[in-house]
């Protein structure tokens, strides 16, 4: 995995040892070979493997290319991030991506492979493919909203997975089928079905644990904020919308009301104005009449 913030990492049993080798190599690697180029090489290790699954009923010594698919698996998928951090070229979002991505046409194509091989039931594998890729979507939603990428589930992480697989298919080699209660069954079919139901219940147990976390981190900040806002008085938004509805409730009750509604204003701007108008008219009546007496009785000034 290569977010401007790169979620931390748990690795399995291996992981110490496994780092050391990665960065020994990151700082061998010839400047031409890129992050990119070696997680192209995961994806194609991967469709190899499955191509090799697919070729066991001729002959099982193809068991030993899947193996040695799952070595060059091992080298691009896990070195891929480590080279870009090394060379501090390192892209997060987009390695987070890609890996998640390419991990998952990966597993389709060397599962699919292992459908072929007669190794194991086609529904096995099938069961198989579908348990990962729910385990892929649990661990990278996990890493977004928690901040840690989980790759491990207890001492086993991908590169346990792959020298497990390893170790199944050399057993392969010498006991590729049996029988069990009556039937006939790939050796496959023995790891198949009860690895698929592990991983179901993993993924279950996870999910559970992770939205328990999830609720309580939320519950928390509901809380927190709650406890603002009583201590501080209600929110501007809050404020906002009491005072709309202030001002709908004022236009409602009129003048009876403490708060007078606009169109009450109107109304006596528009009454107050007929008034002067009238009181207006009414002087300059009186002036008129006052004017044509004076004319009509001229001695009374002399008088």
């Amino acid at each position: 995995m290569e977010n401007d913030t790169e979620a931390r990492r748990e690795l399995g049993v291996t992981g110490d040892a496994e780092t050391r080798v990665l960065r020994w190599l990151s700082g061998r690697m010839p400047r031409w070979v890129q992050p990119d180029h070696l997680t192209a090489l995961g994806l194609l290790s991967l469709v190899g493997g499955g191509v090799a699954y697919a070729l066991t009923p001729r002959d099982l010594q193809w068991l030993h290319g899947v193996n040695l698919g799952l070595l060059l698996n091992w080298l691009g998928d896990s070195l891929d991030g480590t080279l870009a951090r090394f060379r501090n070229r390192s892209r997060p979002r987009y390695g987070f991506y890609v890996d998640h991505l390419v991990d998952g046409f990966g597993a389709a194509a060397l599962l699919t492979g292992l459908a072929l091989s007669g190794l194991a039931h086609p529904a096995a594998a099938v069961a198989l493919l579908v348990a990962y890729l729910l385990l892929s979507i649990e661990i990278a939603l996990a890493a977004h909203v928690t901040g840690v990428f989980r790759i491990t589930r207890g001492p086993i992480g991908g590169t346990e997975l792959r020298m497990l697989l390893v170790l199944a298919n050399l057993t392969a080699l010498v006991w590729p089928r049996s029988r069990v209660l009556g039937l006939d069954v790939g050796f496959f079919d023995l790891i198949a079905v009860p690895a698929s139901v592990l991983v179901l219940a993993l993924v279950l147990h996870a999910g559970w644990r992770t939205a328990r976390q999830l609720d309580d981190l939320d519950r928390s900040a509901l809380a927190e904020h709650s406890g603002r806002v009583d201590a501080g008085g209600p929110s501007r938004r809050q404020r906002a919308g009491h005072d709309g509805r202030d001002e709908q409730r004022g236009n409602r009750e009129g003048e009876a009301g403490e708060v007078e509604p606009r169109h009450a204003w109107k109304q006596r701007g528009e009454h107050t104005a007929r008034c002067q108008r009238a009181a207006d008219a009414e002087q300059g009546a009186r002036e008129d009449e006052t004017g044509a007496l004076r004319r009509d009785h001229p001695d009374d000034r002399a008088a």
